[in-house]
This record gives C-alpha cells, structure tokens and sequence, in this order.
C-alpha cells in the first residue's frame, strides 16, 4: 500500500495544479456528502413541526453550509502551499522581507 501511496504522491509532485484540482474536487464532494447528511437530519426534524420559520431557516442555511466547506478546501490548500513551499518555485534568498527570489 506504501507503494501506490508514494507513487500517487510523486505524480502529484510533477503536477501541482492537477493536485490543487483534486483537493477541491474532494472537498466539493466532502461538501456535498456533508451538506445531504446534515441537511436531510435536520429536515426530517423540521418536518416534524408545524410551523414553517424551520422549514424556511433550513433552506436559507443550505447554501452557506455547502459554500462553507468549499471555502475550508480552498483555506487549506492555500495553507499547505505556504506552509510546505514546492521545491524549485520561489525560495527566497538572503534575510529579511526585501530578500531576492531565486527560480
């Protein structure tokens, strides 16, 4: 299992676009499964009042959650891109903010 590991996280090193794009493809489809999940919980409790301020609230958090999450993938993969910076991009050389950068 080391092995396909390593080797998908090589492929991924040549390509680093098509890594961002799989970071958000996965958490769009984490969004997705997370947003079916909470929202049809709360809806089969919503559904069980009789008022309609719940059911009406329910529909106003739906897209917030969703865009929610996806705003998450993108916060971490810009985290991890300043954090874990790609050999060969930008490294800075010499001390300080005003230092050169070398490609």
């Amino acid at each position: 299992m080391s092995d396909v590991w390593r080797n998908t996280v090589d492929f991924f090193d040549r390509f680093p676009y098509l890594e961002a794009l799989a970071i958000v493809g996965l958490f769009v489809l984490l969004a997705w499964l997370f947003d079916r999940m909470l929202i049809g919980f709360l809806r089969r409790l919503v559904n069980r009042s009789e008022t309609e301020f719940d059911d009406k609230l329910l529909d106003l958090l739906h897209r917030p959650i969703f865009t929610t999450v996806g705003l998450v993938a993108f916060l971490l993969k810009s985290i991890l891109n300043l954090i874990i910076l790609p050999e060969g991009i930008v490294k800075p050389k010499g001390p300080g903010p005003g230092a050169e950068a070398v490609l």
